[in-house]
């Protein structure tokens, strides 16, 4: 007897999450215009709404009236793109994380076409003095853009803003005329070091657009070699709360810019 009430008590309590679970996201219906902020005109284009984890909804504008209508899930942030254009502020994110119920809301999107030298996207790849590559979905997000919009040449420029490391030693390996090996401690200057730094990032970011299949048919990758003093940075202390040189932790900061390229 116990034992069926235990099954039953785990049965009630599997429904109640699933219930509240289907309670905290619905769908929501975006409806409104697609306008060009340049001529004032309604556009017919695609958009794409792309949510947190990179996954694209497709949608049509009307191309006589501009007239759009998506239904996306609540719970996410998404992203827009639009084929050929850009948004106004150059980035538009829609907000649908705290809706809980069916909702219709109107909004009109309005966009502008491409410049060269135009700031399009900027994120954060990178954690400070590090160059392995996190929020990966955002390389999907990349992809997306690429792809929809193939006649637009862009740059990455890639930025060492968000980091500082102190000038310290490091061993060279020299090999003479006759072969012997020998080694040197030379000055490794705050400078190189950040330069390399952003070697590597690049060369990481590099390929890990290669995995995704995000292939461009020229270098894209600009090198931002910017050496700026702690004290511009707002330093924060290191988690460990020691003092360590070698890694001093500052302010998150985009590390990434994605920008049009000249004509």
């Amino acid at each position: 007897m116990k034992n069926m009430i235990k099954i039953i008590l785990i049965i009630f309590a599997t429904l109640c999450i699933v219930e509240i679970s289907a309670q905290t996201k619905a769908n929501v219906l975006l409806q409104g215009k697609v306008i060009d902020i340049t001529s004032g005109k309604p556009i017919g284009t695609s958009l794409y709404f792309i949510n947190s984890k990179g996954k694209p909804a497709l949608c049509l504008s009307n191309s006589l009236d501009g007239s759009y209508q998506q239904s996306l899930p609540s719970g996410e942030i998404y992203y827009v793109i639009a084929k050929g254009y850009l948004p106004e502020n150059n980035e538009l994110k829609i907000d649908l994380s705290t809706i809980m119920k069916y909702e219709e809301i109107n909004t009109n999107i309005f966009i502008k076409p491409f410049q060269s030298n135009l700031e399009i996207f900027r994120f954060k790849f990178f954690e400070p003095n590090d160059s392995v590559v996190i929020n990966k979905q955002f390389i999907q997000f990349i992809k997306t853009f690429v792809n929809f919009n193939p006649e637009i040449k862009l740059n990455i420029i890639v930025s060492s803003y968000d980091s500082w490391l102190e000038n310290s030693k490091r061993r060279i390996e020299k090999i003479d005329k006759k072969g012997k090996v020998t080694y040197k401690n030379e000055n490794y200057t705050t400078k190189e070091r950040l330069s390399d730094l952003l070697d590597s990032r690049i060369n990481n970011l590099r390929n890990e657009l290669k995995d995704y299949q995000v292939v461009f048919k020229r270098d894209v990758f600009i090198k931002n070699l910017q050496v700026v003093p702690l004290s511009k940075k707002q330093m924060k202390k290191s988690i460990s709360g020691k003092s360590n040189k070698a890694e001093i932790y500052t302010p998150d900061f985009d590390n990434v810019r994605i920008v049009t390229a000249n004509k």
